[in-house]
């Protein structure tokens, strides 16, 4: 579609909160995120690993935690939401209510807000550049389906590596069949990226 026809468009797109989780958090910290997006005010699914009932439409995946079952959840979220426009969020990021005032201009990029700090325990914060993650990602839901088919069916049948990475539409390490390219951000307000000792990617 044209820019033109998606601005006409903007007013009957309908957004949705994807969220993931592992449930090895911290509960004090889980609470409180989950409370936040709570406040959003848009429908949430969620994909967890333990039975979540009380939080949005939850999908309860029985299998051990992984970057496969990750996928995996992300993509049964996905599946079961029916938004027009989704937001991947994470269960250890406080995220403000002007990160979901976005709407894709483009069907076939997939948008990652940058605006973000990473706060570590003992209260040491840092903002990366250039900060690109899926905590992050906002896109169609369509288009985040046909990607994270693909990417649950390559994991799958390879197994995962370092040249697949986390982050749909950075980088062309991969022939992947559905091509899809990403582009920047910035919230009004900055996110807030919790690190702690279960983490599945490392501190910087």
């Amino acid at each position: 579609e044209s820019l033109k026809q998606l601005k006409e468009n903007e007013s009957f797109a309908t957004k949705g909160i994807i969220f993931y989780t592992d449930n090895q958090l911290n509960l004090k910290i889980a609470h409180k995120v989950q409370k936040q997006l709570k406040t959003i005010g848009l429908p949430i699914v969620s994909a967890s690993l333990k039975p979540m009932p009380h939080f949005g439409n939850n999908i309860y995946i029985p299998l051990e935690r992984g970057y496969l079952t990750m996928f995996k959840q992300q993509l049964a979220a996905l599946e079961a939401s029916t938004a027009d426009i989704v937001f991947l969020c994470e269960n250890d990021v406080l995220y403000h209510e002007s990160h979901f005032d976005f709407i894709p201009p483009k069907k076939d990029v997939f948008y990652y807000n940058v605006n973000v700090w990473k706060l570590r325990s003992d209260g040491m914060a840092l903002w990366v550049d250039n900060c690109r993650q899926v905590s992050g990602l906002c896109g169609y839901r369509e288009e985040l389906i046909k990607h994270y088919k693909e990417r649950v069916e390559i994991v799958e049948n390879l197994g995962y590596n370092n040249n697949i990475g986390f982050e749909p539409g950075t980088h062309g390490r991969v022939e992947w069949k559905n091509k899809y390219t990403s582009e920047n951000r910035m919230s009004e307000y900055p996110n807030i990226d919790i690190r702690h000792d279960k983490n599945l990617t490392p501190n910087r």
